[in-house]
């Protein structure tokens, strides 16, 4: 999104073709795009400036007439009232509008200006927002195609654009503050909400095949976020959370961990090799560094497809048999040796070596362990926000980064009858902690130098001779 943000933007779907959909349309230039949109951006503001100080005193229907309906129209939309009222898990649906240019029009609910996105509306046992996502959901359950599977609810301060989504325990939605955008004259954030929000989005695009706004949902489920600190927590998270697993549902390995710190060291350094490999993975199937595998490794066997099914699940269910440990063991097997009926690659370097985590091979996971230790690796919880992280966007600082920061912990085993607390961190008795307090850097003499550090030196090292 930060990208449609700019001027000059070259997403395709930024450039001024994808927004020909009217015969007067066809002959639109990009800059003609961007006259129009710093056009209808002033237009807007401007209505907001000469209106927003009485929206207090107007009538609901005033309200809707004076800024819902024009607030649209710059946006390319020419509503028409529908007044849908219709029976959706027994309960009555109320929907206003619809867009009038769309063979499967978009449902719009257009509310008044006290009406919270999230709160209960005093006709409705849901919020404007359950409201419309359930109706979305239900008419794609039923195969009702007589309308898009987007929708758009908006009071004139947010606008909303929400897609069919079936998760119970989170939302998934685009909001933009339309207040925020007019008080503080963000044209960034205009541009944005326009390249986004037109109408020409809700389209089939033939290049495409499939709607505009589709493809850039699909396309932000690969980007996701760009890793950073919260990466780098949710390893220590992963770690801790996989070796806990193992040694769950493994006691008398457990028992000997607690006997040698010789075990408990190999057991860790198994465990990092684990880490790094579904690390690596994930960043060559993103970075399309496997993309001559056939078909059947990436909808079976890869990591991004075992990603995919976790994030469509609600709940980590008590599940402690062990077939996606097994499916792991599997997926490396043929990243180490290569299979050439399935075009995959061989890599048979050290990070693949089954002696790397022999130990674990000998054990047992359960399936929740490691459903929850793939989201510490793929998601993170950021601004009270769900989001995926995006390892095409990994690059060797960060890499170096995450490693880096692994070098100060040292494994540890709570083999107190205590509960410990260390970083305001509760550590269970018998439980494995990567203990901050660690002095793994400096016993193996391991440190990360940045990249614009050695390729400095590098140039003045060999300036000289060149």
């Amino acid at each position: 999104l930060s990208n449609f943000a700019e001027r000059k933007c070259k997403h395709p779907l930024a450039a001024a073709k994808s927004f020909r959909w009217h015969q007067e349309d066809q002959s639109l230039t990009d800059v003609m795009m961007d006259k129009s949109i710093d056009m209808k951006w002033e237009a807007l503001y401007n209505l907001w400036d000469s209106l927003c100080l009485s929206f207090h005193k107007m009538t609901a229907d005033e309200y809707r007439e004076k800024w819902l309906l024009p607030m649209l129209k710059l946006l390319g939309y020419n509503p028409i009232s529908i007044a849908l009222k219709t029976e959706v898990y027994g309960k009555t649906m109320k929907v206003s509008h619809k867009s009038h240019e769309l063979n499967q029009p978009v449902l719009m609910n257009l509310l008044p200006l006290t009406q919270e996105l999230e709160s209960k509306s005093p006709d409705s046992v849901w919020s404007p927002h359950d409201s419309m996502q359930k109706l979305l959901n239900y008419l794609s359950d039923t195969r009702q195609e007589q309308f898009s599977h987007w929708g758009i609810i908006t009071n004139g301060q947010q606008i909303r654009i929400i897609r069919k989504y079936h998760h119970q325990t989170r939302k998934a939605y685009i909001q933009f503050n339309l207040d925020e955008i007019c008080d503080t004259r963000s044209l960034d954030e205009f541009r944005i909400l326009y390249r986004l929000l037109h109408p020409s989005r809700f389209l089939q695009d033939e290049s495409l095949n499939c709607l505009r706004m589709d493809y850039l949902f699909q396309e932000s489920l690969s980007a996701g976020v760009k890793i950073g600190e919260d990466l780098r927590q949710n390893v220590i998270k992963a770690i801790e959370s996989l070796a806990n697993g193992f040694l769950s549902a493994n006691p008398d390995f457990s028992a000997k961990l607690a006997e040698s710190h010789e075990a408990l060291d190999e057991f860790h350094h198994n465990i990092l090799r684990l880490v790094y490999r579904v690390l690596f993975l994930l960043f060559a199937e993103q970075r399309q560094l496997m993309r001559n595998a056939h078909e059947l490794y990436h909808k079976e066997y890869s990591i991004t497809a075992l990603r995919n099914k976790i994030e469509a699940w609600q709940f980590i269910p008590d599940d402690y048999f062990n077939d996606i440990w097994k499916g792991l063991q599997t997926t490396f097997s043929m990243v180490e040796t290569g299979v050439e009926d399935l075009s995959v690659s061989c890599f048979n370097g050290e990070l693949f070596n089954p002696k790397q985590i022999e130990k674990l091979l000998l054990l047992d996971c359960p399936n929740s362990v490691m459903i929850q230790f793939i989201r510490y690796l793929t998601i993170v919880d950021k601004n009270e926000s769900i989001q995926r992280i995006s390892y095409t966007e990994l690059g060797v600082e960060e890499i170096g980064s995450i490693y880096e920061s692994l070098l100060d912990y040292a494994p540890q085993l709570n083999k107190s009858h205590e509960t410990l607390n260390i970083d305001d961190k509760n550590i269970e008795p018998g439980a494995f902690f990567l203990d901050p307090r660690g002095k793994s850097r400096k016993t193996s003499g391991s440190y990360y130098t940045n990249q614009s550090l050695v390729n400095a030196l590098i140039e003045r090292s060999l300036a000289p001779l060149v």
